[in-house]
């Protein structure tokens, strides 16, 4: 009863189907009190013209302002009116009671008919699924630039962040920074707490004709000269507060504040960025690494105790962290399941930097994105971007549209998602965007954005080729819905493009103007994410099938420019992650429940479960845990690359490892 044109029309028909009937509308006393078809009566197909059934609960209680607006939509009905009260044992069925029973594995055959029942198990519903979406919360983190440095900032930096031993060495450090050719600091605050400097970056720009000024070594300026094209950024270093004086939610400090330095030179047209630490004594191992998850490489002509690294990002990779989105509570607060993901997420970095060395690779933190988003869309909706205990909602329409804000709600702003999945052809050769499975087509999804009567603000994680966009397009024009404007994650320059091309305004959280390539975490491990892939045959209980964009289950035909070898080292290393965090998330499950979590409960730790797909009539047993699916895709992985090589003659695979064993009467 939210969407209010589908239901007058559907009214209005029901009228005219039934003329020689008395229709009666049957609700509960709650759907009275808060469904909005109940606030607009000016229609004469308004619900309020039709007589009524309305069930009460001796549990349902009323405060004195509930009971008065009750009462109150009670008599603006100008028809009939039956209040009947529900009986034991209907008393205690809802909806919210058989969530509960399901969650707590509980039967259910006392609240439901058998077939309903059936329906419920088979398909894998309601597997700790939250009854509302929840309000996203803000992020109290800012990331400020600062391009004006004073001494009072210089000090106030030297006090924090640093300890009582290196503080005069960084006083002198930072002042000499000062002196650079355009110095600036990207600052990482707290914002809850009075601002507090959590880290910092600091760059500048230096000439081509200054670098032997910069680096006083003529191998280093004559490697950048060879290496480098166009304007280059040099890293001063990245500082940030130790574990213990962290307030923040984030524990990957020293990646954040990188990724956001590097997005930033990224987006002012730098293409070659140095990095030569100010504090020559800040350069620990943790730091390095970092960098080198970046793509950044050390120079072969620095010293090793005072080692500089470097980075072509005139065409950065980029990947959203966001696996995290994907996994249910209570599980993705396990300290065991964040261990997984954070060992498995610096492999992956590993092995996509490998795909184009020297190359920059971004990682950007999805709760990043989503705090940009927010506070875009609050911006643009005049709405603060804290949640108000009142209904004081802005004009606008929040409608995510892709892989973002996964069944989240933005502060005082209506929200309604549009469920969109880019499902292929079994042979790969064409794909579509259609509604995500179980979801209503696509069409009637836009009616009920368009039932809202509000402009809608267009929220996607990535505008570059706009494939979501231009499917949508013509069905937004067709209900005549008015797009105020769209806000993405990342957008590149192609995407600014394309959407100037549409005569739309977009906007997004980071601005890559040439994009090589980029990931979603999440939809390189199988079972957790991917993309659709459509057969004709049913799917299995409530996962979708699914296509991951890896070895051996299609080949990543996007990279461009990528040997087998390398295609394989990322193919394998998803997988490995995969298996990695679904067994983490098998053990906290064994921990909390007592029981196996196998491919049928798959829904109740992860919020869009699917399953790859393997050719027709190949079906999972549901029974079975989903780690050990995982180590099949992964040996037939090996199978595929490493596990035989060609003899010399060219006819015979040699296993060089293996060992005679016998086989009945065979020796193998």
């Amino acid at each position: 009863m939210a969407s209010k044109r589908p239901l007058k029309g559907l009214l209005k028909m029901l009228k005219k189907q039934f003329t020689k009937s008395e229709i009666y509308i049957v609700a509960g006393s709650d759907v009275l009190l808060n469904a909005s078809a109940y606030n607009n009566i000016e229609d004469q197909n308004s619900i309020i013209h039709f007589p009524h059934i309305v069930f009460s609960r001796k549990s349902f209680h009323l405060s004195e302002k509930q009971q008065k607006k009750y009462h109150e939509i009670i008599n603006k009905i100008d028809s009939e009116v039956i209040q009947l009260n529900l009986q034991a044992p209907f008393e205690e069925i809802s909806s919210s009671q058989i969530r509960k029973n399901i969650d707590s594995h509980r039967g259910i055959s006392n609240l439901v008919d058998p077939l309903t029942e059936r329906y419920i198990y088979q398909f894998g519903l309601y597997q700790r699924e939250p009854q509302y979406k929840s309000t996203l919360q803000k992020v109290y983190t800012k990331v400020e630039v600062q391009e004006n440095i004073n001494n009072g900032l210089i000090e106030k930096l030297v006090n924090e962040l640093f300890t009582e031993k290196n503080r005069k060495r960084a006083l002198e450090s930072l002042k000499k920074f000062n002196q650079k050719l355009n110095p600036r600091i990207i600052l990482f605050k707290d914002t809850q707490n009075n601002g507090k400097i959590l880290g910092f970056s600091a760059i500048h720009w230096v000439r081509s004709s200054l670098f032997y000024h910069e680096f006083k070594d003529n191998n280093i300026t004559q490697y950048i000269r060879d290496n480098a094209t166009g304007r280059t950024i040099v890293i001063d270093g990245v500082f940030v507060v130790s574990p213990d004086e962290n307030t923040s939610r984030f524990r990957d400090l020293r990646q954040i504040i990188l990724a956001e330095a590097l997005a930033f030179c990224v987006k002012r047209d730098y293409d070659y960025a140095v990095f030569k630490n100010m504090i020559s004594e800040n350069n620990s191992p943790e730091l390095i690494e970092t960098l080198e998850l970046f793509g950044f490489s050390e120079l072969p002509v620095s010293k090793p105790t005072d080692p500089i690294l470097a980075v072509d990002i005139r065409k950065p990779c980029t990947i959203s962290l966001d696996v995290e989105t994907l996994i249910k509570e209570p599980f993705v607060q396990s300290n065991r399941v964040i261990e997984a993901i954070k060992m498995a997420r610096k492999k992956l970095q590993k092995a996509i930097t490998r795909l184009y060395p020297g190359h920059l690779l971004i990682p950007f933190n999805i709760d990043m994105i989503n705090q940009s988003i927010i506070a875009k869309v609050c911006q643009e909706n005049g709405v603060t971007s804290e949640q108000e205990s009142g209904r004081n909602l802005g004009p606008l329409m929040c409608v995510p549209f892709g892989k973002i804000l996964h069944k989240m709600v933005v502060p005082n702003t209506v929200t309604k998602s549009l469920h969109t999945d880019k499902i292929f052809t079994p042979d790969m050769q064409h794909f579509k965007i259609d509604s995500f499975g179980y979801y209503m087509s696509l069409e009637n999804q836009v009616k009920m954005i368009r039932s809202f009567k509000r402009p809608v603000l267009l929220i996607d994680d990535l505008l570059h080729k706009g494939y979501r966009l231009r499917a949508l397009s013509p069905l937004l024009r067709k209900e005549n819905i008015e797009v105020h404007k769209i806000i993405v994650g990342l957008i590149s320059g192609r995407g600014k493009e394309l959407a100037m091309i549409q005569k739309r305004s977009a906007d997004g959280a980071y601005f890559i103007p040439n994009l090589r390539v980029w990931f979603n975490e999440s939809d390189l491990y199988p079972f957790i994410g991917g993309d659709g892939l459509f057969r004709q045959e049913s799917e299995q209980g409530n996962l979708v099938r699914s296509i991951n964009m890896i070895l051996p289950f299609a080949y990543p035909i996007f990279l461009k420019g990528v040997d087998h070898k390398t295609t394989y080292y990322l193919s394998k290393t998803c997988i490995e992650n995969a298996i990695h965090i679904i067994k983490a998330l098998e053990r906290e499950y064994q921990t909390i429940y007592h029981r196996k979590l196998t491919l049928g409960h798959l829904g109740e730790v992860c919020l869009y479960p699917r399953y790859p797909d393997h050719g027709k009539h190949m079906n999972y047993n549901m029974s079975m845990a989903t780690s050990i699916y995982l180590e099949n895709d992964l040996e037939l992985l090996h199978r595929i690359w490493e596990r035989g090589t060609k003899s010399s003659s060219g006819d015979l695979l040699l296993y060089p490892h293996s060992r005679e064993f016998n086989l009945g009467k065979e020796v193998i």
